[in-house]
């Protein structure tokens, strides 16, 4: 456990090349910068990118919208045509039985019996 006097080595600022009992060289001090430089850049082109993100969702969520709206109208439009399908078979099966009812048909009368009896046929 660190001492409450003593100072964190990860809170301890790195010591330059001008202060004394430095032992960075100016070529290390180069090389630090070009990689500090390095990752600048690298930090800007990640913001970059975060900030394209929202138009590329949003271009990615009109395509889905759109597709799902075309659907959406396709179906509606298969709904309407079997609605006028059912509305005609409905018609047609219900057209007879009004023609029924309009005329009805009469039964034809059989014509009467006639019972002959044949006395003396019997033996």
């Amino acid at each position: 456990m660190p001492q409450p006097d003593s100072p964190d080595p990860a809170q301890t600022p790195p010591a330059s090349a001008d202060s004394p009992g430095s032992t960075e060289t100016p070529e290390s001090t180069q090389a630090l910068e070009r990689e500090l430089a390095r990752t600048q850049a690298e930090l800007e082109q990640c913001r970059s990118l975060i900030e394209e993100l929202p138009s590329i969702y949003e271009g990615k969520f009109t395509q889905r919208v759109r597709a799902v709206a075309a659907d959406i109208q396709r179906l509606l439009q298969e709904r309407r045509t079997l609605q006028v399908q059912l509305s005609r078979a409905l018609d047609a099966a219900q057209a007879p039985a009004q023609l029924v009812a309009a005329d009805p048909v009469t039964p034809r009368r059989r014509p009467p019996r006639r019972t002959v009896l044949l006395a003396g046929c019997i033996a």
